[in-house]
């Protein structure tokens, strides 16, 4: 971790450099244990706010090896050394790993219609006990049709308070980055489905598109700049994955470009496009060549 703080630090203080105060926070995506300590010390140092997640699918294994009450445990251990750290949002990320997979939260194998509410919502249980104060948040894939990682049990009625689907628009198999109308398109597809469980009252509403639970994530590698900056200027609280390993100068560019409009235009949706007409742009989100030189950014 000490290599990793080294790598980071320059990252996060040339987004500093661009972000309005309290606009920038760092979510650490890996269980508090105490060996993370060094990038925490540079996240605090830069006086960043603090968020943290890490992988749930361990948790379906624990529940099948141990039982739902071990789990839920494991998760009240993990939220409380986020809430020692100073994390002021808490973050099971469960995800889909195969068909009939045993061990993530898609209930398709045997047993998992059985196991797999109950402990989704021992678990969020458990977050709120180790974290009390803190929001508890759920990221996931960003097409739940596709992947119905008990949806109901994480954001419905008695779910989390925020909601982070991965709007992943980058395709390994393309031969160049993926740019700004196929990120539209993910993002488009992807909430249109959010919408329909919302309608049907899977998700709560106020989890989805507009809402202030809605907290996309998206990727700031294999992107254009405009593409990574589409999904990161969707919402007033957006993520990019990741620094220091899944990112390049590209998507390093979106993030200084959108908070570069947010310092000026305003924390919340479309700040690019407001920052372009006032800046006598065509606004349109898409930020080109002519935007980042507007921005100095180039």
């Amino acid at each position: 971790m000490a290599q990793t703080a080294r790598e980071v630090r320059p990252i996060l203080k040339r987004f500093a450099s661009f972000a309005a105060p309290g606009d920038l926070a760092v979510c650490l995506h890996d269980p508090v244990n105490g060996d993370e300590a060094p990038v925490i010390d540079v996240v605090h140092d830069l006086g960043l706010r603090l968020w943290s997640a890490w992988g749930a699918n361990s948790l379906v294994r624990v529940a099948r090896a141990r039982g739902i009450d071990a789990a839920a445990d494991t998760a009240e251990a993990w939220a409380r050394g986020a809430h020692r750290a100073g994390a002021e949002v808490v973050e099971p990320n469960g995800e889909r790993v195969g068909t009939m997979n045993a061990n993530d939260w898609v209930p398709d194998a045997p047993g998992d219609a059985e196991l797999l509410p109950p402990l989704a919502r021992a678990v969020i249980d458990a977050v709120r006990r180790g974290a009390p104060g803190r929001a508890v948040s759920f990221t996931s894939h960003d097409h739940p049709r596709w992947h119905p990682v008990c949806w109901r049990e994480w954001a419905g009625p008695e779910g989390v308070d925020l909601l982070a689907l991965q709007y992943y628009a980058s395709d390994p198999g393309s031969p160049g980055p993926e740019g700004h109308a196929a990120a539209v398109g993910r993002l488009r597809s992807g909430t249109a489905q959010l919408r329909d469980f919302i309608a049907r009252g899977i998700v709560r509403a106020d989890l989805g598109p507009g809402g202030p639970g809605w907290t996309p994530y998206g990727q700031i590698h294999g992107l254009t700049t405009a593409g990574a900056a589409e999904v990161l200027d969707a919402a007033p609280i957006t993520r990019g994955w990741a620094i220091p390993t899944r990112d390049d100068e590209a998507g390093l560019l979106a993030v200084c470009a959108v908070l570069t409009a947010r310092r000026e235009q305003g924390r919340s949706a479309n700040a690019l496009e407001r920052w372009q007409a006032a800046h006598g742009l065509r606004a349109d989100g898409n930020v080109g060549p002519a935007t980042l030189a507007a921005m100095e950014l180039v």
